[in-house]
């Protein structure tokens, strides 16, 4: 993801990102800025938050004003991040403003420490390069690497802004499919607070007071053995929001490694061979941010998880 930035550039901290430290919220939205740079920059009262000078562990909310001097990142985060060398993601919309592509499991979404070269981000810049069009696209959201489905990216700065304030706003809808242990009800809705915390057992967010508001929907769309396919729409979207409601609640996804249960899943795996969490963004749907038109795309369930529901006997998602 690449961000240009203007001297004094002000950016307002999204819900996804409400709760992180000010340098890893740094680190992930400038992704091949030297950490040095960034602890300088805030260290020096160069960054702001609200106004006032911050330290790099201060934890950032939403809705807060972010002020950035234009010489952050002048050693990487203005940059394109480097381009893959293949592209296993399918491109399912495109036009001068954005694209939507269809996300492999197992493919980390933006460079991070341990991955730098093939990322989503990096796929969509080589994808773009080879349709001969400009390689510079722009998160506003992400998929755990092993979730499959349908992201958004925005090619401009002003579309990436519009885009997350959408988010934030509820405008865009985002519909998963998610087998679960045990049988739900027909449908239902979980609205508990998530809250960051050290990852005890693995998890990096757990229900609780003083978390932030986050709120899940879901409806059964069949059910067998003693497991449920359910179609879950978030109203909300706070990190493993979906993963840390569903456990919440008693069903937990399958293959999920940190919110799962784990002689289940090895049960589940041996038995079904499901190796990751049997989640996928099926839907997304909103409209354009520049000529208002509605963008409604679907996702089919990729092969590994379609194979499950055939030996498992459960019909797959119409």
């Amino acid at each position: 993801m690449s961000t240009n930035v203007s001297a004094n550039d002000k950016i307002r901290i999204p819900a996804g990102e409400s709760g992180r430290r000010l340098d890893r919220f740094l680190r992930r939205r400038f992704p091949l800025a030297s950490l040095p740079d960034i602890y300088s920059q805030i260290r020096t009262g160069r960054v702001r938050l609200n106004g006032k000078k911050c330290r790099p562990a201060h934890r950032v909310h939403e809705g807060d004003l972010l002020t950035l001097p234009g010489s952050l990142v002048s050693e990487g985060g203005r940059r394109s991040p480097p381009l893959a060398s293949r592209v296993d993601i399918r491109l399912e919309y495109q036009d001068s403003d954005l694209i939507v592509v269809d996300k492999p499991p197992g493919l980390v979404v933006h460079p991070g420490s341990r991955h730098t070269s093939n990322t989503l981000v990096g796929q969509a810049g080589l994808l773009l390069r080879r349709a001969g069009k400009e390689a510079d696209v722009h998160l506003v959201h992400r998929l755990d690497r092993n979730t499959s489905g349908l992201l958004v990216l925005a090619r401009s700065p002003r579309i990436a802004r519009a885009l997350s304030e959408m988010f934030r706003a509820g405008g865009i809808s985002k519909e998963y499919t998610a087998l679960v242990a045990g049988q739900t009800p027909q449908r239902g809705s979980i609205r508990v607070p998530l809250a960051k915390k050290s990852q005890s057992a693995g998890r990096r967010v757990q229900p609780g007071p003083g978390g932030l508001s986050a709120s899940t929907s879901y409806v059964r769309l069949a059910s067998k053995k003693g497991f449920s396919l359910l179609g879950v729409t978030l109203q909300t979207g706070r990190t493993h929001q979906i993963r840390a409601h569903l456990r919440y609640i008693g069903h937990p996804i399958l293959g999920d490694p940190r919110y799962g249960q784990g002689d289940t899943n090895r049960k589940f795996r041996l038995r079904y061979g499901l190796d990751r969490q049997f989640l996928h963004a099926s839907r997304l749907g909103f409209a354009h941010p520049s000529t208002g038109k509605s963008i409604r795309i679907r996702s089919s369930l990729p092969a590994d998880l379609k194979s499950v529901l055939q030996r498992v006997g459960i019909p797959g998602p119409t």
